[in-house]
């Protein structure tokens, strides 16, 4: 059974550390430690940013190649038949939904990481990843983070393929 009470300071710091910073025996050998551990998380997000832009262009070319399939069936008035017709229209809707919720599910998890790199933070002299994102962001510039902008681009592939789809579908029962 979980304690509903909240978390002091130190329990916070133990849990995120995995030990209380008093349980060593100088403090320079603790910065050292955290500082590598810092080091390692920030690569580890860093390698998270690089597998969400190979996601992001592994899904845009599959797209882009369902759009160029569809439209070549289209423009050479191929008649698949109405099944295969439907399952052509829905399998790159499909796809187009997978990736939005990997782009959500990214989002989420790049805003944890942050969150824990701040926090750790907190035991370090300098902080530049909260002075990036808290002074300068906020500094009253507009700036839109880049995955607000990039979860509509699989909503907007699906309602190209929807509407490519009713024009499919239209000419498949026009062959019938």
């Amino acid at each position: 059974m979980t304690d509903d009470k909240p978390k002091n300071n130190d329990e916070v710091q133990t849990d995120l550390l995995g030990v209380d910073s008093r349980s060593f025996d100088t403090k320079n050998i603790y910065m050292t430690q955290l500082f590598e551990q810092y080091k390692l998380y920030v690569q580890m997000s860093d390698s998270h940013s690089n597998r969400f832009d190979s996601l992001n262009k592994f899904f845009l070319s599959a797209n882009l190649a369902m759009i160029s399939g569809l439209l070549l069936i289209i423009s050479e008035n191929i008649d698949l038949g109405v099944i295969a017709t439907i399952v052509i229209t829905f399998v790159p809707i499909i796809i187009s939904f997978v990736w939005w919720a990997s782009l959500k599910s990214s989002k989420q998890l790049t805003k944890t990481k942050y969150e824990v790199i701040e926090e750790m933070e907190e035991h370090l002299p300098i902080k530049p990843f909260y002075f990036e994102w808290h002074t300068k962001l906020e500094s009253g510039k507009k700036y839109r983070n880049i995955q607000n902008i990039i979860h509509w681009i699989p909503i907007f592939f699906i309602f190209l393929f929807l509407a490519l789809g009713l024009i499919l579908i239209n000419k498949s029962f026009l062959f019938v």
